[in-house]
């Protein structure tokens, strides 16, 4: 940004020096400073149109009236030549003094200075002073002893706009070097020149204010000054410089305010020009906003110099050239109204002509509302190019999630980005980890909407496969003894395309959670958000067994998941040859206890009654009721369950060893016994009592008569009899098969590729 002010003071330097040396050519075309002669030379530096009139000739000076081009109104105007005797015998003159001169100075395409859009030239061809273009730091021995420049017109034209002010200059030529002043003065922006002799040769001071930065490239906008002491290098002017901004703008972030400060060295080489900060380039930026999506709150950065190179440079072939590093900061921002905070470790910046390289190192995101943060990010961006392919990007790093225990472990991911800055970015991540994951998708700058797509990626648990904790140690926390496999595809959107999806593919799924045993899930899911969870309803769920206090089998449910809590629509298990169903129910698996209630239909009790592996026992009939369920405090249990049964009914006990309890030879086991032995009972009743991952116990309360005991005389009867529930879930496994429309569906999840 320093570039355009110096080489506006430059042009300043460039002028006075034009009038000299052209006033040097006039005085080396004596003798008889012949106005054809000194026209002729006008137009071989460039002014095809000039005119001299010699209004005075004297022994002691000249008066010339001095017009370059009368259409455009360039002119020297009236110039005044002094000599003495003195300066005759060095060729020089004693003073120069222009009044009245008009130029309209400017920077062509090239950086090469133009008067009136013409190049300006400083070579007088043969005969004549002459001084480089090409190397405008260099001093030029000029043959005079005095300039002055009184009621001068300078119209400087820069990128933004035309600077119209006053010239004046009032310069002296030393033995130690030149001295004096020379400005441009138009009001709110102006610039001074000082020069000093030094070491032989010619300091300078320059002072530039800008009020509109605008002028220096639309782009821009804000105040800005440059305050610079330079002396000769052996290759041109070096020396501290100051540069300030205020009230910076950029056209693409107009609300946004910047402030700049620099202290540090400046050099100027001919067509080179190179600022190396003291310390740093400090730069304060209020709170701004990049798109509709991104909005960054107020920050302070620091840019210091790459070591043994300048932050900026600048070449007449090149352009502006930036190389630095952004010394550590942090920063807070809000990406689609979402909180992020940033903390920057290391970030090298390129910039040369339209390309900008970026180079992050320890880079640190933390989304404070999702409770997850990237870390260590680090990689390469770079901005520039033909429209399309402007971004080229590869950055690493790795996702980790704040809770305790965490509910993914460390991801480490690389991102690949390409495309138009200024439209649609095209996105590919890879995630390494105890399940490689890739997502593809695309995001779209203006809008700050973008969405990634995950492609079919699976996990297996259990024996030879993975460990939970290994993927989630929050779920394994809450879930032991996982096994079986999962596979997903699914989107992940933002800013517009914020809704998200996946469909997830459960197989052979089994685990313990709390007091409940649950085998062979399979299913289809698919949940329409991912943040929150949803689950539409009438998801279909397939499950060989579950221990929920009773030792279910061969379930099919429909569930929904939304606002925190599972609903089941429906739900239905075979057990002891009937079915049990469960009431449409909804709770939060969070919650302390719920409650439901299971319908039993149809029961066999001769099944059921097997269940308890007691010798001997034999039984007919059907039973239906309902059974209860408590969940909470680790447990789950079945409190109160009722089961009757819907007619007569035949039951038989005769053990081949009676248990040592009735094997006494008491009267009453022995009369017990002989009444079981083909017992036809009228009612029967079944208390249930369970819970899971314990026993279960039933109690009989049966009415009715054994015709070979005592001529079939009415006896009623209460018996206890229990079982361990994990051994009669494991029977009720093994004859288990999906339904054939839910295996159609999880045939055609599992045939994707992608």
């Amino acid at each position: 940004m320093a570039r355009p002010i110096v080489k506006a003071g430059a042009i300043i330097v460039l002028a006075c020096a034009l009038l000299v040396l052209l006033l040097g050519g006039i005085w080396l075309a004596a003798p008889g400073l012949a106005s054809g002669a000194l026209e002729k030379r006008l137009r071989g530096a460039g002014f095809p149109a000039a005119s001299v009139a010699v209004e005075r000739f004297g022994a002691a000076g000249a008066v010339l009236t001095v017009m370059l081009d009368a259409a455009t109104q360039q002119r020297l105007g009236t110039v005044e030549v002094t000599w003495s005797l003195d300066s005759l015998m060095s060729l020089s003159a004693e003073r120069v003094e222009v009044r009245r001169a008009r130029l309209d100075l400017g920077l062509g395409e090239d950086g090469v200075p133009t008067l009136a859009g013409r190049p300006l030239k400083t070579d007088f061809g043969e005969g004549g002073a002459a001084t480089g273009a090409e190397d405008a730091s260099d001093e030029v021995a000029l043959p005079l002893r005095v300039l002055r420049i009184l009621d001068g017109e300078l119209r400087l034209a820069l990128p933004g706009g035309m600077v119209a002010g006053a010239l004046s200059a009032d310069l002296a030529q030393t033995p130690g070097g030149w001295t004096g002043r020379a400005a441009l003065d138009a009001g709110a922006e102006g610039i001074e020149l000082r020069l000093n002799p030094a070491g032989g040769g010619t300091a300078a001071q320059v002072q530039v204010r800008m009020s509109d930065l605008g002028l220096l490239a639309p782009a821009l906008g804000g105040r800005g000054t440059l305050r610079a002491e330079l002396a000769p290098d052996g290759r041109g002017w070096a020396g501290d410089a100051e540069l300030t901004l205020s009230g910076a703008t950029l056209a693409s972030a107009p609300d946004t305010e910047a402030a700049l400060a620099a202290r540090g060295r400046l050099s100027v080489a001919g067509a080179e020009a190179s600022f190396a900060p003291a310390d740093c380039l400090s730069v304060s930026l209020g709170a701004m906003r990049l798109g509709t999506a991104l909005r960054v709150h107020p920050v302070t950065i620091c840019a210091a110099s790459a070591p043994d190179a300048p932050l900026l440079r600048w070449r007449r072939e090149e352009g502006v050239a930036l190389m630095g590093r952004l010394r550590p900061f942090a920063a807070a921002a809000e990406i689609s109204g979402m909180p992020v905070r940033l903390s920057l470790g290391v970030l090298d910046v390129t910039v040369a002509g339209q390309r900008l390289e970026l180079a992050p190192e320890d880079l640190d995101l933390f989304l404070p509302g999702q409770g997850v943060a990237v870390r260590g990010l680090a990689g390469r961006i770079v901005l520039g190019g033909a429209a399309g392919q402007g971004l080229e990007a590869t950055v690493r790093g790795t996702t980790s999630d704040a809770a305790r225990p965490a509910r993914f472990v460390d991801l480490p991911f690389e991102l690949r980005a390409s495309g138009d800055p200024r439209g649609g970015i095209v996105l590919a991540v890879s995630v390494q980890g105890p399940v490689p994951m890739r997502l593809s998708g695309r995001h779209d700058i203006a809008s700050g909407a973008g969405s990634l797509r995950l492609s079919k990626t699976e996990a297996v648990f259990g024996p030879g496969g993975l460990a939970l904790d290994a993927v989630s140690p929050a779920l394994a926390a809450r879930l032991a003894e996982m096994e079986g496999r999962i596979a997903a595809t699914g989107r992940i959107g933002w800013g517009a395309e914020a809704s998200g999806g996946a469909e997830l593919r459960l197989a052979g799924l089994g685990f313990r959670i709390g007091a409940a045993t649950v085998r062979g899930l399979d299913a289809v899911m698919t949940a329409t958000s991912l943040q929150p969870l949803v689950l539409p309803p009438g998801q279909k769920v397939a499950v060989a067994g579950v221990d929920l206090g009773l030792p279910l089998t061969r379930g099919l449910a429909e569930i929904g998941y939304s606002d925190g809590r599972l609903a089941v629509a429906a739900a239905r298990w075979d057990w002891a040859g009937g079915t049990v169903r469960a009431e449409p129910f909804s709770f939060d698996p969070a919650a302390p206890r719920s409650n439901a209630t299971l319908v039993a239909e149809g029961l066999d009790l001769g099944t059921l009654l097997g269940m308890m592996d007691v010798d001997g026992l034999e039984a007919e009939g059907r039973l239906s009721g309902s059974l209860p369920l408590s969940v909470g405090a680790g447990r789950i249990a079945v409190e109160g369950g009722a089961l009757s049964a819907a007619a007569p009914g035949q039951l038989r006990y005769d053990p081949a060893a009676p248990p040592a309890a009735l094997a006494s030879g008491a009267e009453g086991t022995d009369l017990l016994l002989k009444a079981l032995t083909d017992f036809r009972y009228d009612t029967l009743e079944v208390g249930l009592d369970g819970v899971a991952g314990g026993e279960m116990q039933a109690r009989l309360a049966i009415k009715g008569r054994n015709p070979g005991f005592y001529d079939g005389y009415p006896v009623s009867l209460t018996v206890t009899l229990s079982g361990a529930l994990d051994t009669i879930l494991r029977r009720g496994l093994d004859a288990y098969r999906i339904p054939d429309t839910m295996l159609e569906h999880m045939r055609e999840f599992d045939a994707k590729t992608d």
